[in-house]
């Protein structure tokens, strides 16, 4: 939703089939769609985004602009991070960067600042320019030690950034000002 206007809304739809003899995650169902009078009406985002069969597709819109929409969309051939003007604005590929993408890769944008970016995926990856580039944060490689790979889903303390919960296949893990623990 876009925090200046509710009625201002991006959903992404999923086309996957899975059976007990295989699995398609995709096809022409995939894609990106906005409405700007509340879910009336919908429309389907293309510019930019790559033509043909898709997979999953995930986004975040940045609550400091909320001009700025990403996402990381499964490709045959253009798999990775868009960054999308989310009012119609212009659209550029950031890079091929999707970690994990049929399964939970999500791209999360810093509340106080939309340049920098986070995916998760089975490790987590950090951008301070918008997509265009990454840094890999460090994971332990134990259960029992430090963070564990598997990263689901993030939250980003508004008010201070720094504090960050993250949720996966290790359980929760805080860091914030004062450091950082893990919980199962």
């Amino acid at each position: 939703m876009d925090p200046r206007d509710p009625n201002v809304l991006y959903a992404a739809t999923y086309q996957r089939l899975r059976s007990a003899f295989g699995y398609n995650g995709g096809g022409p169902g995939s894609a990106i769609y906005k409405t700007t009078d509340g879910g009336a009406t919908w429309k389907k985002l293309e510019n930019g985004i790559p033509a043909g069969d898709k997979g999953r597709i995930a986004f975040s819109i940045s609550q400091s602009n909320p001009n700025i929409l990403i996402a990381l969309v499964e490709h045959q051939t253009g798999i990775g991070h868009v960054s999308h003007g989310g009012r119609g604005g212009d659209v550029e590929k950031m890079s091929r960067s999707n970690p994990r993408p049929m399964y939970f890769s999500a791209p999360y944008i810093d509340p106080t600042n939309d340049k920098r970016v986070w995916e998760l995926g089975v490790t987590i990856f950090k951008s301070e320019d918008g997509g265009a580039t990454f840094e890999n944060m460090p994971n332990s490689p134990a259960y029992d030690v430090g963070l564990k790979t598997d990263h689901h889903t993030m939250w980003i303390d508004p008010r201070d950034s720094r504090h960050t919960l993250v949720g996966g296949d290790g359980g929760m893990h805080e860091a914030g000002t004062s450091g950082s623990r893990t919980s199962a």
